[in-house]
């Protein structure tokens, strides 16, 4: 993904800027073009975010992050997508069109349902944006590696001592010791690890859909 090429959208395109669209791009109407722009800002705010606000992710070069970017884009844009504040689940469905799109469209609605159904807040959102963002299998040099799995680590132990602290104040100390914390724990990781594995069946259809927007290379 070329992370420099996503641009934000400064509202509505009017009719005649949609012949500018690639055919097999193409929105069926105005109403699909503005909640396609919203899906546009999300996407942003995800890269943004990235970019901008995660100290570990900061400790690699920029060359390093932009490979990484690359191959996970995707799961970033569905993590946060299935957490944002208004329901995008009719945006998603008007604007997932297009010939053989069908499929990829359903892998993506189900997976950003299954991932919503976590219920993340905001700590656990932030914290598993990092797992997602340290990938010691894709350093670059032995360097990048090394910091990679430093991030990888420090993310994990900081999550499972938040799922240890967060919201137990009203269940019992043997249950809080023996089935909440790592029931919590082992649900945020499965779903991360459901993300991942299952990232090439839904990242056609958000490469469809963001067609115009980002240039995908992985």
């Amino acid at each position: 993904m070329n992370v420099s090429a996503v641009q934000e959208e400064r509202g509505p395109r009017r009719l005649k800027e949609l012949k500018k669209i690639p055919n097999s791009c193409r929105p069926s109407s105005l109403k699909c073009e503005d909640n396609r722009q919203i899906l546009v800002q999300i996407l942003v705010t995800c890269l943004q975010q990235a970019q901008q606000n995660s100290l570990q992710f900061q400790s690699i070069s920029k060359l390093q992050r932009d490979t990484i970017l690359q191959h996970v884009w995707s799961e970033l844009f569905v993590l946060r997508a299935s957490h944002w504040p208004i329901d995008i689940s009719n945006a998603l469905e008007s604007c997932l069109y297009g010939e053989g799109s069908d499929v990829n469209a359903q892998h993506l609605m189900d997976i950003i349902k299954a991932t919503k159904a976590l219920n993340a807040d905001l700590m656990e959102l932030s914290l598993l944006e990092t797992l997602i963002l340290s990938r010691p299998d894709l350093a670059i040099d032995n360097r990048e590696r090394s910091q990679l799995n430093f991030n990888l680590e420090s993310a994990a132990i900081r999550l499972a001592f938040y799922v240890s602290t967060n919201g137990i104040h009203h269940v019992k100390q043997e249950e809080i010791c023996c089935v909440k914390i790592p029931l919590r724990f082992s649900k945020i990781l499965l779903a991360l690890r459901n993300l991942t594995i299952q990232q090439n069946r839904f990242k056609t259809a958000l490469n469809h859909l963001f067609c115009d927007k980002v240039e995908d290379k992985s």
